[in-house]
């Protein structure tokens, strides 16, 4: 038997999803607009209008660079391990389907959603041979490289849920995998490239895809893109071995450790305390009980740490590149736009997954429904819940706001700016920009609690939490970028005012309302969605 009736039955499930049909014109439009706001504007100031499909080029292939791989990942890192959670996994193979029948019948189905997604943005990347500077090779080897990307990415996300069973862990470690695979390699590029042996990394193929290094090192491209692409299907064979051998054992939960008790400060002996928990919460449990509850279901300190430090510091970072790379002469092939938006993208996904969790899990478990018998409120609940989230986000924000001053200063006092003139105004709209983002995260940990408790699944509050603070602010700043291209003069002061001035301004105010409207919901509607089924 093959792996044709699973993929039956997983189509029938993704065609009743809107989010199949809506997840391509998200992309397409994403697409379009950026296409048309960069060649209007590209057209509109001197010098820049040959360059204009080079560019757009090179910035939507480094864009769906980062979309196929995050997305390849998000598709396929609960496909199993939601299986094995519903105890439907043993019933598929009660029929003569072999692990890996059961694997490619998951990859089909779940990979075709982004596989259309990703052809709704090909036409737009055409585009760029009407504006010159792109090549039909270096457009059909790019268009490779991304499909497999995509074929990559489901592959990481499939071995990732082979191997768990607890959701959310397989987006973890299929995400940290996959990038890890993506730039680790790029290390060893020196020592490769003068030998003319592949590489493993993704992003040196789609490196080698340019024509001014195709011509040079064809054979190189061919042997990395293969080499990659044999890693995905070792990857697939070898999630199917482990579902194949695993599927009949329950996961064993560990046994929660044995800790010794010890009476709070001051408590006169009636309240007993766990020590470990007294040691990383020293506020009593009779002072704040909410926030005390809270504080144990909170984990992945370093995680917050790396997504708020990487948020804050992203613009910074993105146009340091920038200008070592136009410094040195060097072509920035899109990189500021894959790093602007992995460093947003990524960061605010990490931060909407932990938060989500916290409700989600105790709505499961039925805590929630135990926590709302108490005399707490909703409002002390909801408000606990956000001081035990803010000990772990409050010095993460001091440390990544103190380096982003620091940096700003430096930026003002540099007068050798590629920019000229701007440089010490394009310094303190750097730092603009990692304030938004900042407030960005602060957003996501708030729109993460009321998702968990409003979304059926962990993933799903991600992805809606990923369409509202990433995805739909890109699609207005790109329509924002357009129209003032198209309605305003060319001028530089106007210019400076719509592109860096009001995107960041409208921003802020939409983040705001994110932020106010999530904890409004929360607080007054806290009883009604735990009661959800």
């Amino acid at each position: 038997m093959s792996a044709l009736p699973i993929l039956a039955r997983e189509l029938r499930s993704r065609a009743r999803k809107p989010w199949t049909a809506w997840l391509r014109v998200l992309v397409g439009l994403f697409a379009t607009l950026m296409a048309a706001g960069t060649l209007t504007w590209a057209h509109r100031f001197s010098g820049m209008g040959s360059q204009a499909g080079k560019m757009l080029f090179e910035s939507l292939t480094a864009t769906l660079f980062v979309f196929c791989l995050v997305e390849g990942v998000r598709q396929t890192a609960d496909c199993l391990s939601q299986e094995k959670r519903e105890g439907t996994l043993g019933l598929l193979f009660l029929t003569e389907l072999s692990g890996l029948d059961v694997v490619l019948g998951k990859l089909a189905a779940t990979s075709l959603g982004s596989f259309f997604a990703l052809l709704a943005a090909f036409p737009i990347m055409a585009v760029a041979f009407v504006a010159g500077g792109v090549t039909a090779g270096e457009f059909w080897r790019s268009v490779l490289v991304l499909l497999n990307v995509l074929f990559t990415g489901l592959a990481w996300g499939m071995w990732a849920s082979a191997r768990h069973r607890v959701e959310g862990r397989g987006m973890l470690l299929g995400l940290g995998a996959a990038f890890a695979f993506t730039l680790v390699p790029w290390v060893f590029e020196l020592a490769l490239q003068p030998a003319g042996l592949p590489n493993i990394s993704l992003s040196v193929a789609l490196h080698l895809a340019d024509d001014t290094v195709y011509g040079t090192s064809a054979s190189r491209f061919w042997m990395t893109l293969g080499l990659t692409h044999g890693l995905s299907w070792v990857l697939l064979v070898a999630a199917g071995r482990i579902v194949e051998l695993d599927w009949r054992e329950e996961e064993s939960l560990p046994a929660a450790p044995t800790v010794p008790l010890a009476q709070s400060p001051g408590s006169g002996g009636d309240v007993i305390e766990p020590a470990r928990i007294q040691e990383y919460w020293p506020v009593r449990m009779q002072d704040d009980p909410a926030g005390w509850l809270a504080r144990r279901r909170l984990r992945h300190r370093h995680v917050i740490w790396l997504s708020l430090v990487t948020l804050g510091l992203g613009p910074h970072l993105a146009w340091m590149l920038v200008i070592v790379m136009m410094r040195t002469g060097t072509s920035t092939g899109g990189l500021h736009n894959a790093i602007d938006l992995a460093g947003t993208f990524l960061p605010v996904m990490l931060l909407l997954f932990i938060t989500s969790r916290c409700f989600a899990e105790a709505r499961r478990g039925g805590e929630m429904e135990l926590l709302l018998s108490t005399p707490l409120s909703a409002r002390e609940l909801v408000l606990g819940q956000w001081r035990a989230l803010w000990q772990r986000l409050r010095a993460p924000l001091i440390v990544t706001a103190a380096l982003a001053g620091f940096i700003t200063i430096v930026s003002l006092l540099e007068t050798d700016w590629p920019f000229g003139s701007v440089g010490g105004s394009f310094g303190v709209y750097q730092t603009a920009q990692c304030a938004k983002n900042l407030l960005c995260g602060v957003a996501a940990c708030w729109l993460g609690l009321y998702l968990g408790l409003r979304t059926e699944s962990v993933l799903r509050a991600v992805g809606y939490g990923l369409l509202w603070l990433v995805v739909g602010p890109w699609i207005g700043l790109s329509a924002i970028w357009f129209l003032s291209g198209l309605l305003f003069p060319a001028t530089f002061v106007i210019g400076l005012m719509l592109v860096w001035v009001l995107p960041v301004a409208i921003n802020w105010f939409y983040l705001a309302g994110i932020l106010w409207w999530s904890r409004r919901q929360l607080i007054e509607r806290l009883r009604e969605l735990a009661s959800r089924n």
